[in-house]
């Protein structure tokens, strides 16, 4: 396996990059890093009310995974078009495998290509799960958003994870206005949260990775 680049190889490139997100309807990006200061995965996005896009890099799986969400006006996701290419292909090329995933009631129905092959599957879930793509926070936001919209000191939102098909619950319990913690199956994150719902940055102290919020990122670090 191919060791992760760093992101950082100097302070002065990531104190370029870093910069809060202008609102919810602002493109962004989010850099996860692991202990070592070596990149996990990079992702940008770009968000509007019913719509999420984003391109997310994982380098130790040297992966790349594309993906558009149709959004509901309670965070709810109706529909993912997700893509996968190994992170060596280049972006505009055809994907190795790609997905439509509708989510109706208890159920995601898939329709999954690869090549010349094209299966439908139908998947039990539970009404009104968010999908997910390991290790993305775009997502991870929305279920953010999922969560407020459902209301309480705490709330568990049904999550749908596009990797194996199963469904879990991520958990979010607000500490404050301003900060979450997220119970990802016994693993916790520490969440600051803005005031539309964007998450500002994350730390996993389990995993030592830190997620950072950036602006943006160039288009040669997701290469």
């Amino acid at each position: 396996m191919t060791r992760p680049r760093r992101i950082a190889g100097t302070v002065g490139l990531l104190g370029t990059l870093l910069a809060t997100a202008a609102g919810a309807q602002a493109g962004a990006a989010f850099v996860l890093l692991m202990p070592s200061g070596d990149t996990l995965s990079i992702e940008r996005f770009t968000r509007t009310a019913t719509r999420l896009e984003a391109e997310l890099l994982v380098r130790p799986a040297g992966a790349r995974f594309s993906f558009d969400a149709t959004l509901g006006p309670d965070a709810t996701v109706a529909v993912l078009k997700n893509a996968y290419r190994q992170a060596s292909a280049d972006p505009l090329s055809a994907p190795a495998q790609s997905a439509v995933i509708t989510f109706t009631g208890d159920s995601a129905i898939a329709v999954i290509t690869a090549g010349e092959r094209t299966v439908t599957q139908r998947l039990p879930s539970k009404p009104g799960a968010i999908p997910f793509i390991n290790p993305s926070f775009a997502l991870t936001e929305q279920i953010l958003r999922r969560a407020r919209a459902i209301g309480g000191a705490a709330a568990s939102v049904p999550v749908f994870v596009v990797q194996g098909g199963t469904t879990v619950s991520f958990t979010f319990t607000w500490v404050g206005s301003d900060s979450a913690v997220l119970d990802l199956g016994g693993v916790a994150a520490r969440v600051a949260v803005g005031p539309d719902g964007e998450i500002l940055g994350a730390v996993i102290p389990s995993q030592g990775v830190r997620v950072v919020r950036v602006a943006s990122v160039p288009d040669a670090l997701l290469v």
